[in-house]
Parts: structure tokens; sequence; C-alpha cells
């Protein structure tokens, strides 16, 4: 009789092909990072001038991911996996050459969606490759990510400062159109699933009735609120370290190649926490992981803005390692804890947590810089870093709220 839950060589195939497109879809979402004080240069705005648009494009990303995560647990939304990122990358290109901020809202909104509408399939996908070991597929998965999160800012802050302008981004990221064919080519024989169930569920299954969202959160309306809170605090400083950085940096006469390197080794930091995740997580310590090191995290992160130069590049790799070993935990617990809303769940926690926290960052930016004391930000993220780990300590073990008894109501 085969194994429903068996890790076939397909499956972990799919599963490679996903680590790629994950490399390259975040390799292109975070070149747009360390350029945005010369965006408003050459939008003749003052400092800080677009962090609304900033903000606008991060919440309609992170909202648009919730859509395509509910969307793809009733509809097969696979091709967004390599069709979303596609129309970032053109979307994307053309950020070298608008001069007028509601223009660049809607080009990084376009883009922003393009990528957005990767995420929850891609990680359904990739967790159901390995159904027995979800956490170490998702922590490999994710890994990719900040890999090519780690590149995109070396990458971007290297080719804008070394041609002293934006309109370099207009063809130094169409190689990943022919990358993403490679994706398209890589995932056209995968198993088909059922909306609303993961991929490892076959077509030769009896169809299954689709799940409302009611059904999905039945029961778990709390756990899920206090997961999505809690994920919205952690990313805070995800968010506002590499943004600030930026602005804090600019201020101090560096260039863009300099931001790069900083943001670059923040996002290493992230991807190497992932891969610690990676080896050495499982489902006995997850709450451990959960609350833990963002606990630890805030130590580095209330440092970073009291030292400079190669103390300060090596503490944010530190402070990122901290904060990236939670983050695959953090989106296997959700998906497990919405087993008929895996894509929702993955939009929760890598989408609509982000657009809160984008909020809350970006004002946090803005608020500050315009009072003049934006090198004292890093306290207020090290404050989120110790309320996240508050919100984390009072949830349950997954393996407790799967069980039917969890589950009956109460």
């Amino acid at each position: 009789m085969k194994q429903p839950h068996a890790v076939t060589s397909p499956l972990l195939k799919i599963l490679g092909v996903l680590i790629f497109a994950h490399l390259i879809v975040d390799w292109i979402a975070s070149t747009v990072v360390p350029i945005f004080p010369d965006l408003e240069r050459q939008m003749a705005l003052g400092e800080g001038g677009f962090i609304i648009g900033y903000i606008i494009w991060r919440v309609v990303d992170s909202g648009s991911q919730m859509v395509f995560g509910y969307l793809g647990d009733r509809f097969d939304t696979s091709r967004m996996i390599w069709l979303g990122p596609c129309i970032s990358v053109v979307a994307y290109s053309f950020l070298g050459f608008v001069t007028s901020p509601v223009v660049a809202t809607i080009v990084l909104m376009i883009g922003g969606a393009g990528i957005a509408a990767f995420h929850p399939e891609a990680a359904v996908m990739a967790g159901s490759s390995m159904p027995n070991a979800r956490n170490r597929a998702m922590a490999l998965f994710a890994l990719a990510g900040y890999i090519g999160q780690s590149i995109g800012p070396f990458y971007a802050g290297r080719i804008t400062a070394a041609h002293g302008n934006l309109k370099v981004l207009g063809w130094s990221t169409v190689w990943a159109i022919p990358a993403l064919a490679i994706v398209a080519w890589g995932i056209r024989n995968r198993p088909r699933a059922h909306p609303g169930s993961s991929a490892d569920e076959h077509d030769d299954q009896p169809t299954i009735k689709r799940p409302g969202l009611r059904e999905m959160l039945k029961g778990r309306e709390r756990i899920m609120v206090q997961i999505v809170a809690s994920g919205a605090i952690r990313i805070v400083p995800i968010l506002g370290v590499p943004l600030a950085i930026s602005y804090i940096l600019k201020a101090a006469g560096e260039t863009n190649a300099s931001i790069g390197d900083f943001q670059s080794a923040f996002m290493f930091g992230l991807g190497v926490g992932g891969m610690f995740c990676a080896l050495f997580v499982g489902p006995k310590i997850e709450r451990f992981i959960l609350w833990f090191p963002p606990l630890l995290a805030a130590i580095p992160v209330f440092a970073v803005g009291s030292v400079t130069g190669f103390n300060q590049l090596l503490i944010i790799g530190v402070a990122g390692a901290l904060l990236g070993c939670t983050l695959p935990v953090f989106i296997s617990y959700a998906q497990r804890m919405m087993p008929q809303g895996q894509r929702l769940a993955s939009s929760l926690t890598m989408g609509f947590s982000w657009g809160v926290a984008s909020i809350i960052s970006g004002l946090a930016v803005k608020f500050l810089m315009a009072s003049g004391n934006l090198d004292q930000i890093f306290w207020f993220f090290g404050i989120c870093c110790i309320l996240c780990s508050i919100v984390c300590i009072g949830l349950p073990n997954a393996a407790d709220v799967e069980s039917p008894s969890a589950t009956s109501g109460k």
C-alpha cells in the first residue's frame, strides 16, 4: 500500500526547484531595499518624503499575499509561482525612470503583488514535499529566500553606486526571466493537489469540499490572532533595521554600496538563523524557538545604534541570525494550526504580519527622522523583540492543538 506521506524523489526535485525559485524571487524583491534615499532624491523629495509610499507598497504587497493565499486554498493558483515574479521584474525595471511619487508607488505595488503571488503557493508546495519534516523543508525554503535577500541589496547597491543613478535597474534584473522559465519547466510535473489540501494529495483521491474561512479557523481563532500578533511584532525589527540603516548611513555620506553591505549582513544573518533551524530545530522545541531567540535578539538590536563600522556590521548580522531562526518555525507552526487552510496560514505569517509590521516600522522611522532622533530607533526595535517573546510564551504545543481532543471545540 502506498504511503501517503512518503517523501519521493519527484517531490524532493520539486523542493529543489522551489528553493531555486525562492532564491531568485527574493533576490529581485530585495534589489529595491537600498535605493529609497536615492529614489526620494530622484523624485525631488526631502529625506523620508517617500516613507508613506513605502508603507503603502508594503501593505499592498502583504495584503495581496493574503488574498492569493485564500484563493490558493480554493482554486489552482500554481502558475503564480513563476508568472507573479515575472510581472515584478518588469515593474521594478521602471523605478529608475519615475519622477512622481504616485507613479513610483503604483510601480512598487504591482511589483510587490507579483512577489506576493509567489509565496503562499510555493510555501505550501515546499512544506508538502517533506510532510514528515515540514520544519526542515520550510527552513530550507526560507533559507533560499534569505540568501536571495542578502544578495539583492549588495547587488543593487554596487550596481547603482557604480552607475550613479537608478536607471541601471532597468536591465540589471532581466536575467531573472529565463531563470523563472526554468522554474516553470521544473514544476510542470508536480503532483496535482485539490484546493484546500496539501500538495501531496494527488488527483486519484476523491474530490473534497472546499473549506470556507470559518471552517479553516474553527476553534483556533484566538491562537491565530496570537500567532499573527507575535509575527507582526517579530517582523517590525526585521523590516525596520534595513530601512533605518539606509537613511542613517546615507545621512552620514555613505554610498549605496555601503548601505547594501549593511543590509546584506542583516539578511545573511537571517539566512544563518534559518540554516540553524533546518539542522537543529524539531517539533519538540519549536515553542522554545518561537519565544527565546527574539528575547535574546533584543540585546544586539539595542546595541546597533551605539556602535559603528565593522562592529555595527557584526552586531547587525548577529541580530539577524537570532531573528531568522524563528521564521521557518513560525510559518510551519501556523500551517499546522490551519491544516485546511495552509496557504492562508502561510499568507498570514508571510504576508499580513509583514503588512502590519511595515506600517509600524515605517511610521516609527518617519516619526524619529522628523524629530532628528533616528539613531534611537533601535531601542524601539529591541522592545519589539521582547514583546514578541512575551506573546509567544502563551502559545500551545502544535501537537496538542492538532489532536482531535484539542480541536473538538471548547
